[in-house]
């Protein structure tokens, strides 16, 4: 799951804890204190990106190297194989990546172009 996706998914829970009486009204304007600062440093990543893929990799790496934003992956890794994904193969059905894995190793044929079987196997199955 995305940074986005998983965001959305903590202020909704956020909202629902707000309105059963969970968590105080303070608490809950905190939370979304830090969501709005990491949406508008997402934001700036994007732009960053937006602007390396319109004028090329030179303006990118020129961003990179003033250590505005770094090289690597603005994602924090989370357990892999728990990651949720779309299988085209099962009509788009929500799956995770471990079930993916399993699922190719019974359909092969028709998983070797999909793209999340590709980044699976390189997440779950990495080569040594």
């Amino acid at each position: 799951m995305g940074l986005i996706e998983q965001e959305i998914k903590e202020i909704r829970q956020l909202k629902n804890d707000l309105k059963a009486g969970k968590i105080s009204h303070d608490s809950a304007i905190a939370d979304l204190a830090f969501y709005s600062q990491t949406e508008k440093r997402a934001k700036l990543l994007l732009q960053a990106h937006a602007l390396g893929a319109k004028f090329g990799r030179p303006v990118l790496n020129r961003i990179v190297k003033s250590n505005l934003i770094g090289n690597g992956v603005a994602i924090e890794a989370g357990d892999a194989e728990i990651e949720m994904i779309k299988c085209p193969d099962m009509d788009n059905k929500i799956i995770s990546r471990a079930k993916c894995l399993d699922y190719s190793g019974e359909n092969n044929e028709t998983c070797q172009s999909c793209e999340n079987f590709g980044i699976t196997r390189k997440l779950l199955l990495p080569e040594k």
